[in-house]
């Protein structure tokens, strides 16, 4: 027993004594607490695959691992909410058409709703993608050449023409139609227009993207926006009350899934290199940009 107590101290001891740890080295640099030296071989960190490192339970903050299918593979460490790439602080989770935003740690999507891709320039056509009226899914009505009727009509009957009305195409108000949740805690509903595991963002969201979008727009520098996380072009719209195209090219409105009144719907529009907190009319035809689900 007196001997295990004795062996026990010593290596209690030992462990205080040596505050550096060498390897291929004997004299390890004064501020390192672990040195690796050599130079045939390099230092190689726990590889593994996505869901094995979405797996890893209460990681630490700056936990680093190769990832083996991250698109783009390479080593990600972990930044206090999720695994990241070392290169561009991008997560290990995301999708081809998933875009990292830097300034809230949320994951969107990089094209609008209904584009054929990322834009280009604020003046991109193939990237200002459809226009939809507030409330309403994927039922043809938000395609820029849709059919134009006059509204309004009651819910399972809106067809697929763009219904125009001075406030809304629905004739019985509902304040659900893309959020069942709340600000905080969002649900998805079956009218929302976005893909599988995406959802039309919260206000509270597009809020906190703002102060990033303010420094793009109010930047003319091209090479500005093509830094850009979201890259959000001038989609225009097309106007509540007459169904024409509008401020294409010059103009962006992006809707939420918040009301604001009874006949309006929140929305986050910039005019030029001006942004603003807005509400307009739900039978407004706004692009769709969709966020994550469960960040």
């Amino acid at each position: 027993m007196k001997k295990i107590t004795l062996t026990a101290l010593f290596i209690t001891l030992s462990l205080k004594a040596f505050t550096q740890i060498a390897i291929g080295t004997n004299a390890p640099e004064t501020s390192a607490a672990l040195e690796v030296s050599s130079t045939t071989q390099g230092f190689l960190p726990p590889r593994m695959e996505k869901a094995q490192i979405k797996a890893i339970k209460n990681p630490e903050e700056g936990l680093m691992v190769y990832c083996l299918d991250c698109k783009p593979k390479g080593v990600y460490y972990n930044d206090g909410k999720a695994f990241v790439n070392l290169d561009n602080g991008e997560p290990s989770d995301m999708k081809e058409t998933d875009v990292y935003s830097p300034a809230t740690g949320r994951v969107w999507m990089d094209r609008n709703l209904g584009a054929s891709r990322v834009a280009l320039n604020s003046t991109d056509a193939a990237a200002y993608g459809d226009l939809y009226q507030w409330g309403r899914g994927n039922d043809g009505h938000s395609r820029r050449d849709a059919a134009v009727v006059s509204g309004r009509v009651s819910a399972g009957y809106e067809g697929s023409a763009f219904i125009k009305d001075e406030n809304d195409w629905l004739s019985e108000k509902d304040d659900f139609r893309w959020n069942a949740g709340t600000e905080e805690n969002p649900i998805k509903t079956v009218n929302d227009p976005c893909p599988i595991g995406y959802r039309v963002p919260t206000w509270k969201e597009w809020n906190e993207e703002k102060n990033n979008i303010d420094y793009i727009l109010l930047n003319s520098d091209a090479t500005v926006f093509s830094a850009s996380p979201l890259k959000l072009p001038f989609s225009g719209s097309r106007h509540y009350a007459w169904g024409t195209l509008y401020a294409t090219g010059v103009n962006g409105y992006y809707w939420s899934s918040k009301v604001y009144d009874a006949t309006r719907g929140r929305d986050f529009t910039f005019y030029g290199n001006r942004t603003t907190k807005n509400a307009h009319p739900r039978s407004d035809g706004f692009a769709v940009r969709c966020i994550k689900e469960n960040q």
